[in-house]
């Protein structure tokens, strides 16, 4: 439906490897979802590997002719985010495949979202969900301010203010906190568009494996991006090889 109305992401950008890592969840040929892509290409091997995402890369082939642009011989892929969002942002397509649980409600507020956008599970059961981290490197110049700036970040209200103006999620448990501090981050949320936090935990997934990814990308810059004529076994092979 609707062709030329869809994009999403290019790879490498973590934005589109993650994009590929969900519909590769989706169509994983044994039905089990992410589960397999937890082990390790060591455990897995170049072969289990191919035959795993090999479903998932046939259909965002198929689906190449019918991107955005693609009808005038070339899919328009987006660089980032940014690029996405302000192709929705202008009606060149439908829809955005993007992370963030408070995207929506954050880009209908500034105005990089369209009117009347809202939140929807894509895809079912295989919505890939994963954390960030602050890391102070052993090499950092000033360890101390480094230390005192994470500790502020750790706080409620950072959490609550980076959860109001930017929509990011708080990263500290809210069994630990008082029910003021519960209150303070509640009150923080700009909320779900469309979809509920039930919605959304019945179809979160986990990240994939580290040793995986950079497989799973270089076989979408082969096989969709150069299209190449070569089997997914073998640019899988190709890719596992070139990690060691």
């Amino acid at each position: 439906a609707n062709p030329g109305k869809f994009s999403y992401v290019k790879p490498p950008h973590f934005i589109g490897n993650t994009f590929v890592q969900a519909a590769v969840y989706a169509h994983n040929p044994d039905g089990t979802g992410a589960v397999p892509f937890q082990n390790s290409i060591d455990e897995l091997g170049a072969a289990e590997l191919a035959r795993l995402i090999k479903p998932g890369m046939e259909y965002l082939k198929s689906i190449d002719p019918l991107l955005l642009g693609a009808s005038g011989g070339n899919a328009r892929y987006p660089e980032d985010p940014t690029a996405l969002n302000g192709m929705f942002l202008n009606g060149e397509i439908d829809f955005a495949c993007n992370f963030g649980l408070y995207g929506v409600a954050i880009g209908l507020r500034d105005g990089t979202f369209p009117e009347g956008a809202e939140q929807f599970i894509f895809p079912e059961g295989n919505m890939i969900k994963n954390k960030n981290y602050l890391v102070i490197p052993g090499n950092a110049p000033n360890p101390a301010a480094a230390l005192v700036m994470t500790n502020y970040m750790a706080s409620v209200e950072a959490q609550a203010s980076k959860l109001e103006i930017a929509g990011m999620p708080p990263g500290i448990d809210p069994w630990t906190l008082s029910d003021d501090e519960v209150a303070q981050l509640t009150d923080a949320s700009p909320g779900f568009v469309g979809i509920t936090q039930a919605e959304l935990d019945a179809n979160t997934a986990p990240d994939t494996n580290a040793t995986l990814v950079d497989v799973i990308e270089a076989t979408w810059l082969e096989y969709i991006e150069r299209d190449s004529a070569d089997s997914i076994e073998e640019i899988v092979e190709r890719a596992v090889s070139n990690l060691n």
